[in-house]
């Protein structure tokens, strides 16, 4: 029978106004060649004229002629489980008639974050090999237009095609891989639904609820941008008075110097905007059954690490309320290493040990290993040394499909190195040892790398490690009275250390000094890259 709908949805199409149409209508997610979750009911929606009966129907088995509807039309139906497999035609009957064919039940899986993520295919490594081969029927696409929203919307833009070398072209290469070993492992149809953009902070794929129910988050995220909304209009306005007054002095004496055009102000609407593309791409879909999410984010909130080890927690929790899931798998990419070179803002300063926002990053989003169904899967070994998109996508996709098999499909995979567990400091020499050593460990192409050692001094020096045992042992004629040991702590980070499965040792430190990051609660012109003074200075105290 049919369900009636969440409360939830209720607010969501309340909120923003659809107008009426006398033809029925779906949401985009809805189409042709689309996945379904199988397992589960499944919801679906669009709109009507307001008072139109609706009918939805799979095959010959009608579900409900009384679709409950809402003043603006909005109607949402319920198609019962459905196992792997071919799905009969729906039909969703109004006063026009409209018949989604070829649909699969499978696995759906939402694909998020930022350039890492939307990376395409046809630009990855493996390209010109793999690329030819991306023929799947049993892999389905949708890559949903990303948009800045100030207010949640209903629906987003997109269409399912099925995989093919011409239409995985430009999908993500994460996502293609990720879809792939999926699907030759569990052998059901697979549904990837895309939705990321370049260069967006976490926030940016937040819900105001979220972010307003960590207090720091609201203060120092949600709050700065909520006054930049409240002084644009005036501030727009004055700016427009300011620079037309100056361009009829310039055309009145142009042999005068009238001093620098005025500058604009800060637009809130700017892509950073909190919660901008969780409105405009994740909140329409939020109603959809999926399986879980793979999120690839996190080198646009580098500068503010420490903060982002709140934040990245606080966005896992968000999203499982919004998706009505609690236990909602969630699995993410490491950021890769990378070092910004001495031209850029932040580059050669923050390559010591003790000073890499890179390295705290990377710590802040193993502070969500804490919550229940989320894994993370390593890059650390993959980096390029002057870009942040590391070319190899393949060995990212399958290691996060061996997270999905492990965490979500009880076939147990391995995915991820050996983790610190605890050191000794015996009078010069420090012994680390790990979580689990499948196979012992090596060091890669060469003799040890990436291993510093400091006093109490906090003076670091890179220094030789030795293997012994399951153990690595470090000592240096330079700390006689060791404090600390780190190991991949830097924005390029060298790390060769492995396990006999072949995967990284991941990166460590054996302090909890305060990281460097700590206190950096928004990012500065130099750090952005462009002129946020006007928000900086009248940012709310």
């Amino acid at each position: 029978m049919l369900k009636y709908i969440h409360i939830g949805f209720l607010l969501l199409i309340m909120t923003t106004s659809q107008a009426a149409r006398a033809d029925v209508r779906l949401a985009s997610i809805f189409g042709d060649g689309m996945v379904i979750q199988h397992g589960v009911d499944v919801h679906i929606w669009g709109w009507a004229e307001p008072g139109e009966a609706v009918a939805v129907s799979v095959g010959k088995q009608l579900l409900d002629v009384n679709v409950q509807q809402q003043p603006d039309g909005a109607w949402l139906a319920t198609i019962p489980s459905q196992k792997p497999g071919p799905v009969d035609d729906i039909t969703i009957k109004g006063k026009n008639t409209l018949t989604i064919k070829d649909v699969l039940a499978g696995e759906v899986w939402l694909c998020s974050g930022q350039s890492n993520m939307q990376f395409g295919l046809k630009s990855e490594m493996h390209a010109n090999t793999e690329l030819p081969k991306a023929n799947h029927p049993q892999i389905r696409l949708f890559t949903a237009a990303s948009t800045v929203a100030r207010e949640p919307a209903t629906d987003v833009k997109g269409k399912w095609e099925v995989c093919t070398p011409d239409s995985a072209a430009n999908v993500s290469a994460v996502a293609y891989y990720f879809g792939r070993k999926l699907q030759t492992s569990l052998n059901v149809p697979i549904g990837l639904v895309c939705a990321s953009q370049g260069w967006t902070p976490g926030e940016a794929w937040m819900s105001r609820e979220a972010l307003s129910t960590v207090p720091e988050l609201k203060k120092d995220v949600l709050d700065p941008w909520d006054h930049a909304d409240q002084i644009y209009p005036k501030a727009a306005e004055e700016y427009q008075a300011k620079k037309k007054a100056w361009d009829d002095a310039q055309a009145s004496a142009p042999n005068v110097d009238h001093g620098p055009a005025p500058e604009g102000p800060f637009d809130p609407g700017f892509m950073h905007r909190p919660c901008g593309f969780w409105n405009g791409a994740i909140a329409p879909l939020t109603r959809l059954s999926i399986a879980g999410v793979i999120w690839y984010q996190g080198e646009t909130n580098v500068a503010r690490a420490d903060q982002y080890a709140r934040l990245f927690p606080t966005l896992i929790e968000g999203w499982r309320g919004a998706f009505n899931r609690a236990d909602l798998p969630f699995l993410f990419v490491e950021i890769a290493p990378v070092s910004p070179p001495a031209t850029q803002p932040g580059g050669s300063q923050w390559h010591e040990v003790g000073t890499s926002p890179w390295a705290e990053l990377r710590e802040a989003q193993r502070a969500a290993l804490k919550l229940p169904r989320v894994a993370m899967v390593p890059t650390i070994d993959i980096g390029y040394t002057l870009d942040v998109h590391p070319l190899n996508k393949r060995d990212v996709g399958d290691r996060l499909a061996s997270a999905a098999l492990t965490v979500v499909y009880d076939k147990p995979t391995r995915f991820i190195g050996p983790v610190y567990k605890s050191h000794k400091i015996d009078g010069d020499t420090v012994r680390i040892t790990f979580d689990s050593v499948d196979g012992g460990l090596h060091f890669r192409g060469g003799g040890p790398e990436g291993f510093a050692i400091c006093g109490e001094d906090k003076k670091w020096y890179f220094t030789p490690a030795t293997i012994e045992g399951d153990e690595v042992v470090i000592k240096s004629p330079k700390t006689p009275a060791p404090a600390a040991v780190r190991y991949a702590w830097s924005d390029y980070a060298v790390a060769n250390l492995y396990d006999g499965s072949g995967f990284p040792v991941e990166p460590f430190r054996t302090d909890d000094w305060p990281p460097y990051t700590r206190g950096k609660t928004i990012l500065t012109p130099e750090e952005m890259g462009f002129d946020m003074q006007t928000l900086l200075k009248k940012k709310p105290q």
